[in-house]
């Protein structure tokens, strides 16, 4: 596995060099379905997950409790991508599908506490839009971005193991590091698992 990494303001790209081989049936066109699964809250506090892409987001929303892993089974919009130009934290706060945002003592969002996620299936061999270019064309690679108010930002965009998956399900686990809870800085990390069905 070859993995190469840009570094840029508030991103880290990471480009997989596995390539899958092309595909010749509908899914190559627009890729597999992507869903999220599970959610598990590995940081101290409690977290309020929203689609922001859904018709009526006070049906598409979950809060996380600190510690707990639960099932939110939410489905990406795998034609949503989101092109990084200038700021990633900006961009991602604008356009990212998914917001994740630390509640207080009362269960209350907090001001200028988020976290975005979004993933989605793009052309193989061609510029994602960010100025990456992974896969080979034929195929579908996957973006994965994450971005924060206060850093925390990456972006991952590869291939899929299995070239001809239909569905792709995702296990997402939340973190924050000591240094930033003592700091009373949220400045969450995205890390995830994924099944290709």
């Amino acid at each position: 596995m070859k993995k190469i990494i840009f570094a840029i303001a508030c991103a880290s790209i990471i480009t997989n060099g596995i390539y899958a081989k092309p595909r010749t049936h509908k899914e190559a066109v627009q890729g597999p379905q992507l869903f999220i699964k599970t959610v598990k809250n590995d940081t101290p506090f409690n977290i309020l997950m929203v689609d922001r892409l859904a018709s009526d987001p006070k049906t598409n929303s979950i809060t996380i409790i600190a510690g707990q892993k639960v099932a939110v089974n939410f489905q990406a919009n795998r034609q949503h991508a989101v092109s990084i130009r200038g700021s990633m934290s900006e961009t991602m706060a604008r356009y990212a599908q998914y917001t994740f945002i630390k509640l207080d003592t009362d269960g209350k969002p907090m001001a200028n506490q988020e976290v975005y996620l979004n993933l989605n299936t793009a052309p193989g061999g061609v510029d994602n839009g960010s100025g990456i270019i992974s896969g080979i064309r034929g195929t579908r690679v996957l973006n994965f971005y994450v971005a924060g108010q206060n850093g925390g930002c990456s972006m991952e965009t590869g291939p899929f193991k299995n070239s001809v998956c239909k569905q792709v399900e995702f296990d997402l686990r939340l973190s924050i590091s000591e240094k930033d809870i003592a700091a009373n800085i949220f400045r969450m990390y995205i890390d995830s698992e994924r099944t290709e069905k």
